[in-house]
């Protein structure tokens, strides 16, 4: 199983609601981003994902490819 906290306290009271999503990787988080936030590298970051989560690749703006949790690459 997998879990995650995330510190929501410096945004405003108003700034998320119940059932909102959090992008924790795409356009306005990079993978290097992520990787410089957890102290490691971007290649770490992607191939511990795993096979369970859905990926969409896109280029320019517009997905390319989707492949289902589970599904194979």
């Amino acid at each position: 199983m997998d879990s995650l906290t995330i510190d929501i306290s410096a945004l405003p009271d108003d700034a998320l609601a119940e059932g909102d999503f959090v992008e924790l990787l795409g356009p306005s988080q990079p993978a290097a981003d992520a990787a410089l936030d957890a102290g490691t590298i971007a290649y770490e970051i992607l191939t511990r994902l795993g096979p369970r989560h859905a990926r969409a690749y896109v280029e320019g703006g517009a997905v390319i490819r989707s492949i289902a949790p589970g599904e194979q690459p």
